[in-house]
């Protein structure tokens, strides 16, 4: 089984995301046999409820801003990135 993960910014209905939807939509009936994960990097909006109710594997990015040092900023940034990492495995 082959993995897919897209990253969008966020889950509005407007240009990107609802191109992102129907690209999902289509690889979901072309190709059963992916395994297709969505992460959206910002939370909120009709399309991400829309898609889970589908079926799709949906993840919601919990990214903060945080104030403090860069080298907290940094820190903080990579055990971000590393969230996403995992979910490639």
């Amino acid at each position: 089984m082959k993995r897919l993960l897209f990253i969008s910014h966020e889950g509005s209905i407007t240009g990107a995301p609802v191109f992102l939807a129907k690209l999902l939509r289509y690889l979901k009936t072309e190709r059963p046999d992916y395994r297709i994960r969505v992460l959206f990097t910002k939370g909120g909006g009709e399309l991400i409820q829309s898609l889970s109710q589908e079926g799709f594997d949906v993840v919601v990015s919990e990214k903060r801003a945080r104030s403090g040092s860069n080298l907290k900023m940094v820190w903080w940034r990579l055990l971000h990135y590393c969230f996403y990492a995992r979910m490639l495995v």
